[in-house]
């Protein structure tokens, strides 16, 4: 089963270049792609950061899903570590958003 954490990433200055970036940092893949509104490209980015995990996480008494603590943060830190990267090229501030809902198993 592998954890995909979602975000948004804005930051102040996107490169025009469409596309998609693919990173491997550690044990977790990270996906990062332009996003577009009415087909048209937004200033902000999605993405993805991928992990597998040994098995389902809990299930609170509610039926939501908890997700694997040390895997949630982990994926979590890739996503802060890629944000940061693309923030220090723009030269510029960056934000990170969780995207809703902000995890899927699969």
């Amino acid at each position: 089963m592998r954890l995909h954490r979602l975000a948004t990433l804005s930051l102040e200055k996107i490169p025009h270049e469409n596309g998609q970036l693919t990173l491997r940092w550690g044990e977790v893949s990270v996906e990062v792609s332009r996003t577009t509104r009415n087909g048209i490209e937004d200033e902000r980015l999605f993405a993805i950061a991928s992990l597998n995990v040994p098995s389902i996480a809990a299930i609170d008494s509610d039926g939501f899903v908890i997700p694997p603590k040390h895997a949630r943060e982990t994926c979590e830190r890739a996503i802060a570590f890629i944000a940061n990267i693309l923030a220090v090229f723009s030269r510029g501030p960056k934000r990170i958003a969780s995207a809703s809902p902000c995890i899927c198993l699969l």
